[in-house]
């Protein structure tokens, strides 16, 4: 897990949670944004159910809270979607 989670470059195009309360509900293309990773990434991750918490809205649609989002950032720094140990 933790070779996961190390640190990537900030890309430009990465989603300003700042701006967001934090019981805002994320679609999965906005999380995988904020998070600077794939929306393939995540996926993988719900099956592991252990990296980032998520809710399933009417049995079908994924998002994820902007709170649990802003923890994983600030716990581990970006995501490094690499699967390599990031040193």
């Amino acid at each position: 897990l933790k070779r996961m989670l190390t640190c990537v470059p900030e890309r430009s195009n990465s989603l300003d949670l700042s701006r967001l309360p934090a019981e805002y509900l994320l679609t999965e293309k906005e999380c995988a944004q904020a998070l600077n990773c794939s929306a393939r990434t995540l996926q993988s991750w719900r099956g592991r159910k252990s990296v980032l918490r998520f809710k399933r809205i009417n049995g079908r649609a994924i998002r994820y809270v902007v709170a649990d989002v802003r923890k994983l950032i600030n716990d581990s720094g970006h995501i490094n979607t690499s699967g390599g140990s990031g040193q």
